[in-house]
């Protein structure tokens, strides 16, 4: 034993039980002894070494390795000297997995045992330890007499194909695109091999397969093989049902521009307003300058007699592209700003006719535009039996608690869309808030009505034209399906006496049927 720096002699069998008193050196003050009579080795101690930054220099074990300094510091504690002494663990993984540490870490004292686990992830399993730790055991343990690094080394297992997302069924109209798409995990490479009815399809080996301008013919149950070196598997079929194409009866683009007299051409395709002197247009699109509240109307049928008809199963959709360069920023929030409708232009059988007007005739006439809008109408207001739906929305730079509200219209009244009183609402789902809009940006809104069978659904949707976020959005069904014949899309814009005057800009217009009957 080295005494005060002299190595001295000692009698092995006072370590048993330990006999301070026979130990007689200059230990520090918050040294303490615990029993030795585990420890098989004579040894000796160094106060010369004993220092807060040396911890390995408490002793030294002959024969001295890591096992045995790990059992000395276990037999000699310390207390305040070097409690907050310790050695950082680095754990690392190679591959795609995890180690647990028991104790956790990363610092602990001098002479702690740390068991580590290796877990490996789905598709994994564990290989080896290296740089501290070496060899395959897990879970393993590491003592800590010094700073480790340890790295858990795993490995892919090889695994056969499962699919994680199925291909689903869709319907489509005829002449569209559409994107059937599975989702598998396994071993890789993996190989898919796209059926359609049973037989395959030439060259659909991707996990997507895309169909293009898609007819009737292309209906069919389709399915996929994803496969692997370990097998392969099938996945669910995916119903393709094909619709007839839709059917458009307006698409206005404004192509031939001015608007300026308003004469009408030899078809129905043509906006007309309730102030006919503040609609004008160019190619591409026409701008109603919103002096005061507005209607614009378009027919898109040629005859009274055969307005758009729509059938059990079937959806006549109102599609359109505006823009407003302001609102009616005097409008209580929530008010009836914007309304947009698809009807039927009924004529009263009661009207007495007019200069030049003919209440059965085509609507393409300038007597029959007149005739709608009050000038030229005969005193009994020959079309106050409108019927149909509309979408009576609050639009502007804030959004509304109820910015969506239907109606079906349900009295007789000459007004066209400025009042509520001859339409009924009715409602489904509490509807979302809408978010504010903003000037100068194309916004999309779509109007669709879908014949149930037992009611009419009503969905109104407007989305920033760019991004796609949603604006405002709301659907109901009415129950007693009370119209199913339309001829005319229209709009409504307010404005109080004291707003000023804002531009609405209309770029598109589309209406069409789709679905089979």
């Amino acid at each position: 034993m080295d005494i005060n720096g002299t190595l001295t002699p000692f009698n092995p069998a006072q370590l048993n039980p330990v006999d301070p008193n026979a130990l007689v050196w200059n230990p520090p003050a918050s040294f303490t002894w615990t029993d030795l009579t585990r420890l098989p080795y004579a040894y000796t101690l160094s106060p010369v070494d004993f220092v807060r930054n040396n911890p390995n220099q408490i002793g030294t074990i002959a024969p001295a390795d890591d096992a045995d300094r790990a059992l000395l510091r276990s037999y000699l504690p310390l207390t305040a000297l070097l409690a907050n002494a310790g050695f950082t663990l680095t754990l690392s993984t190679q591959g795609q997995g995890s180690i647990q540490s028991i104790p956790s870490g990363p610092t602990y004292q001098a002479g702690t045992i740390v068991q580590l686990t290796a877990v490996p992830a789905a598709g994994w399993q564990f290989s080896n330890w290296s740089g501290d730790l070496t060899g395959a055991a897990n879970p393993a343990t590491i003592v800590m007499n010094s700073p480790k690094s340890v790295t858990a080394i795993f490995t892919e297992t090889n695994t056969s194909p499962s699919i994680t997302t199925q291909p689903a069924s869709q319907t489509a109209p005829a002449g569209s695109n559409v994107t059937l798409n599975v989702v598998a995990t396994g071993t890789a490479p993996l190989s898919y091999q796209w059926k359609k009815d049973g037989p395959d399809i030439p060259g659909a080996t991707g996990a997507t397969l895309t169909l293009t301008n898609v007819q009737q013919s292309d209906s069919g149950s389709y399915s996929v093989v994803v496969s692997n070196s370990l097998g392969g598997v099938t996945s669910d079929p995916a119903t393709l049902t094909v619709t007839a194409a839709p059917v458009f009866s307006l698409r206005e683009r404004f192509a031939d521009g001015d608007r300026t007299t308003q004469n009408l051409p030899d078809s129905g395709a043509w906006f007309t307003s309730s102030g006919s002197s503040n609609l004008t247009a160019v190619v591409g699109q026409a701008t109603q300058i919103v002096s005061s509240s507005r209607t614009l109307l378009a027919y898109f049928t040629n005859a009274t007699e055969t307005p758009v008809s729509v059938g059990v199963n079937q959806t006549l959709t109102l599609d359109f592209t505006v823009q407003f360069t302001g609102f009616d920023t005097d409008a209580a929030a929530g008010a009836n700003t914007f309304v947009v409708g698809l009807l039927r232009s009924v004529a009263n059988p009661g009207a007495t006719s007019g200069t030049g007007f003919t209440p059965t005739g085509a609507p393409n006439t300038n007597a029959r535009v007149s005739g709608d809008f009050g000038s030229n109408n005969p005193s009994s207001n020959a079309f106050s039996n409108y019927g149909g739906y509309a979408a009576m929305t609050y639009t502007g730079l804030s959004g509304a608690d109820t910015p969506v509200r239907l109606y079906a219209r349900t009295g007789t009244s000459a007004s066209l869309l400025n009042s509520t009183s001859p339409f009924t609402q009715f409602t489904g789902d509490a509807p979302a808030p809408s978010t504010g809009m903003v000037v100068n940006t194309d916004y999309r809104g779509t109007l669709t009505l879908q014949n149930t069978g037992s009611g009419v659904n009503v969905s109104y949707t407007l989305k920033d034209a760019t991004t796609g976020s949603v604006v405002m959005t709301y659907s109901a069904t009415q129950p007693a399906a009370s119209f199913t014949q339309f001829d005319t899309a229209a709009f409504y814009l307010s404005k109080a006496t004291s707003a000023a005057n804002y531009n609405f800009i209309i770029k598109a217009v589309d209406v069409s049927l789709a679905g089979a009957n």
